[in-house]
C-alpha cells in the first residue's frame, strides 16, 4: 500500500517538474473537492491524457486541466491522488511542454499577432496615404487641365450636367432666356402663374426657382435642347437685351413657340412699376406738367416735353439762372424730379439750351436785367447795331453784362455743380465765355 503522504509528495515533484508550485495549495482547507459529474475529462480520473486526446484537445488543454485540479489534490481521496500522479507521469512521457515553455509560446504567438497587426494597420496606413496621395495628383493634373482649357476661369469648365456644357456657358443662357421671358411676359405673349412670375421678374439663388425650368416648360424640350448648342455666343454680349437677341437668332422663332395653350398670353402690355404711367406733376409753372412720363416709349409726347422744357429754360431766365435750371433737370431734381426723363431727353435739354446760355443766338439775347429780349427778323444786324451804339463790344458787354440777377449761387459753384453732374463740357465752354469776356474787361 502506498503511504498517501509519499503520493502527495510524489504528486507535488511531478507538478513541479512541469513548472506548476503545488505549495501554495497544501493544507488549505478552503480547498473542496471538484465535483466528478457530467462525464467531463478529469485529472483524478485514469487516462485524462487519452480522454482529452480523444475530445481534440491537447497538450495546452491538459497542462491547463492539470493545473486547475491541483489545488483540489489535500482534498481528493488516495485512488483520485494516484490516477492524477499516473496521468502528470502520462503527460510528461507522452512529450507535454513546460508551463514555462507554453507561456512563453503564447507570449510569443501574441506579440507575433500584435506585430502582424501592426503590420496591417501600418499597411493600410501606408494604402490610404497612396490613395490619397494619388486623388492629390489627379486633382491637380485635372486643375491644370481646366486652367488651360478655360484660360484660368474654372467656371469655363466642360460638364454636360450644365446646360450648354459648362457652368459659365449656363449662367450666360440663364442671363439671356430671363431676358426673353421678361419681354415674353411684359408683351403679353405668355401667361405666367404668380410662381412662374416670380422666377422670371426676380432674382432668386434658389434651384427651384431657376428660369431655365420655366422656358423648358412653356417651350418643350425641343427648345431646351437646343439652347444649349451654341456655347461661346454671348461672349459679345454688351447688355441683357444684347443677350436676348443673340438668344433668338440663334434659337430661331419657329422653335420659340409656346407649347401648351393654358401658356399663351392674352396679348394684353404688362408694366412694371418703372413704366407704368405717372400722375402729372401740378405745377402751372411748368408747361410740361400735363405731360406725364417724358421719356415713355420714345413717343411724339416725349419730344414735344423736351422742346416745352427749353423754351421754359430759354424765355423765363437769365444765361446763369438757366444754366442753373439745366442743372436741375441733369440732376432730376426739383420739378423734374417725376418726368423720368431719359439720357437722350437730358443731352437733347443741355444742347438746346446752349446757345441761350452762352449768348451764341443773335435773336435770342439777354440784355441788362431784362428778361428775355427777343430781336426781330433783322436778328444780327440789330445785334451789331447795338453793339455799334454802345460804342463797340468791350462797352456794351460792360453796358448789358450777362448778370446773375436771380440765384446767390456764384459762378464757380454753378459751373462746379454743373460738373459734378456730369456736363463737363457745358461747364468749360461757359467758363471760357467768362474768361474771354473779362479779359475784354481788362484790356
Amino acid at each position: 500500500m502506498v503511504n498517501p503522504v509519499d503520493i502527495g509528495l510524489r504528486i507535488a515533484q511531478a507538478l513541479d517538474g512541469i513548472g506548476i508550485k503545488m505549495g501554495s495549495y497544501i493544507g488549505k482547507s478552503s480547498n473542496v473537492k471538484k465535483a466528478m459529474f457530467g462525464g467531463k475529462s478529469t485529472m483524478f480520473k485514469p487516462n485524462a491524457i487519452q480522454a482529452l486526446r480523444g475530445e481534440g484537445k491537447n497538450f495546452d488543454d491538459a497542462l491547463k486541466l492539470i493545473e486547475e485540479e491541483a489545488q483540489f489534490i489535500v482534498n481528493a481521496t488516495d485512488a483520485e491522488k494516484m490516477a492524477f500522479l499516473n496521468n502528470l507521469n502520462d503527460y510528461k512521457d507522452l512529450g507535454g511542454p513546460l508551463k514555462k515553455d507554453v507561456v512563453a509560446r503564447k507570449e510569443f504567438e501574441e506579440g507575433i499577432g500584435s506585430l502582424q497587426d501592426d503590420i496591417k494597420n501600418l499597411q493600410s496606413t501606408a494604402k490610404t496615404m497612396k490613395d490619397d496621395a494619388e486623388k492629390g495628383l489627379k486633382s491637380a493634373e485635372d486643375d491644370l487641365k481646366t486652367f488651360l482649357e478655360t484660360g484660368g476661369n474654372p467656371l469655363k469648365k466642360k460638364e454636360e450636367k450644365y446646360l450648354g456644357g459648362s457652368m459659365h456657358e449656363e449662367g450666360q443662357l440663364r442671363t439671356a432666356i430671363r431676358t426673353f421671358l421678361k419681354n415674353e411676359f411684359k408683351n403679353g405673349r405668355i401667361n405666367l402663374d404668380e410662381t412662374d412670375k416670380f422666377r422670371v421678374m426676380e432674382y432668386s439663388p434658389m434651384m427651384e426657382d431657376d428660369p431655365i425650368k420655366v422656358f423648358k416648360k412653356i417651350y418643350g424640350d425641343e427648345a431646351y435642347k437646343k439652347a444649349g448648342t451654341f456655347p461661346g455666343a454671348f461672349e459679345t454680349g454688351e447688355s441683357f437685351n444684347h443677350y436676348e437677341s443673340i438668344f433668338r437668332s440663334k434659337m430661331g422663332e419657329d422653335i420659340l413657340k409656346v407649347k401648351d395653350k393654358k401658356y399663351v398670353g392674352d396679348g394684353k402690355l404688362v408694366l412694371t412699376e418703372m413704366e407704368e404711367i405717372k400722375t402729372p406733376i401740378d405745377d402751372d409753372d411748368i408747361p410740361f406738367a400735363k405731360g406725364g412720363r417724358a421719356g415713355f416709349a420714345g413717343g411724339g409726347g416725349a419730344k414735344k416735353i423736351v422742346q416745352e422744357i427749353i423754351e421754359y429754360i430759354t424765355t423765363k431766365f437769365t444765361p446763369m439762372d438757366a444754366m442753373k435750371e439745366v442743372n436741375k433737370v441733369i440732376g432730376k431734381t426739383g420739378k423734374y424730379k417725376n418726368l423720368k426723363l431719359t439720357d437722350d431727353d437730358i443731352n437733347e435739354i443741355v444742347e438746346g439750351s446752349n446757345d441761350f446760355i452762352f449768348q451764341r443766338d443773335p435773336d435770342n439775347l439777354y440784355v441788362g436785367n431784362k428778361k428775355t429780349k427777343r430781336y426781330d427778323a433783322e436778328g444780327e444786324a440789330q445785334f451789331n447795331k447795338d453793339v455799334e451804339e454802345a460804342g463797340g463790344m468791350e462797352k456794351f458787354l460792360e453796358d448789358n453784362p450777362i448778370g446773375n440777377t436771380a440765384d446767390d449761387m456764384s459762378l464757380e459753384e454753378s459751373l462746379t455743380t454743373l460738373e459734378g453732374l456730369g456736363a463737363t463740357k457745358m461747364a468749360e465752354r461757359f467758363r471760357l465765355k467768362q474768361n474771354i469776356q473779362d479779359s475784354m474787361m481788362i484790356c
